[in-house]
């Protein structure tokens, strides 16, 4: 089933579009990932809100727009507009996106080139930025959601060789609301200072006090050693590393030793990307 853009809609995403490109001082907050070689023109944010994030390709038929797939979410949206510095090259800093996107969450819609509809359409009626307005066939995008244990969210990201063959990136971030807690422990989450907040212990807690037969999984790891005889302090680090995280989360969500078991993998596993501990631990909500 088609979702149409209503003209009214329309006209508020294009007016939104126009105030945040000209509120460009505003400060952006709540994702701080950034490629190599790319320079900030504009860091925006859209106030707490239901927010649409395309996930298909869009269409215009009857001269209307068609957004098949998306998904709103709601929470405080981030913007970042990078142009594409001689230092690297656009498919370098979608590279760096996609990957961080594929190995710390899931990419639930991606498009290239005229697969993606008008560009003019993205830039316009979408971002409000006609900065991004270029061919068809010089553009890419890809939405999902990004959990690393400290960011978790909706990311969408824009890349474009614009009219003036500049390249841009544009991209949006909107932190998880509560509500997705549950659904991303189940998932498993890398259990950090994040994870052990006021919101996190709130939700697992309410959940676990509801449903007598869930418990939290810590499952604890430590980086590769280059030898066997290393194999046995690789796995006792993560054990002691496992066990202190354990106690943080049992005491930080509030429930006894009962609900809280504890696995040590050892080295049996790759470390998260831009993580540079010696050890670390991914918390699993389990049925």
């Amino acid at each position: 089933m088609g979702f149409w853009v209503h003209k009214k809609l329309k006209n508020i995403l294009f007016g939104l579009g126009v105030f945040l490109g000209i509120c460009g001082n505003l400060s952006a907050e709540g994702f701080d990932f950034v490629a190599s070689g790319l320079s900030l023109e504009k860091a925006t944010t859209q106030a707490a809100d239901k927010h649409p994030m395309p996930l298909s390709a869009i269409k215009r038929v009857s001269n209307r727009l068609m957004i098949e797939s998306q998904t709103d979410v709601v929470g405080t949206r981030s913007n970042y507009l990078y142009r594409v510095s001689e230092a690297t090259s656009l498919d370098k800093a979608v590279g760096y996106y996609k990957e961080l996107l594929s190995d710390q969450g899931r990419i639930e819609f991606a498009c290239e080139q005229r697969n993606c509809g008008a560009s003019n359409h993205w830039a316009n009626d979408i971002f409000g930025n006609r900065n991004l307005a270029g061919r068809d066939s010089d553009q890419s995008y890809f939405a999902g959601r990004l959990d690393d244990g400290v960011h978790q969210g909706w990311l969408s990201v824009y890349a474009v060789t614009n009219a003036r063959r500049i390249d841009y990136i544009y991209i949006s971030f909107i932190p998880a609301p509560p509500e997705d807690y549950v659904a991303d422990a189940k998932r498993g989450v890398l259990l950090g200072e994040a994870v052990l907040s006021k919101d996190w212990a709130k939700a697992l807690g309410d959940y676990l006090q509801a449903n007598a037969n869930a418990k939290l999984v810590v499952v604890a790891f430590s980086k590769p050693v280059s030898s066997a005889a290393q194999l046995g302090n690789s796995i006792e680090s993560s054990a002691e590393y496992g066990e202190t995280m354990l106690v943080a989360a049992r005491e930080a969500i509030g429930v006894d030793g009962s609900r809280v078991e504890l696995r040590s993998m050892g080295m049996l596993g790759q470390r998260p990307l831009g993580f540079n501990a010696q050890d670390w631990a991914y918390l699993y909500l389990v049925d």
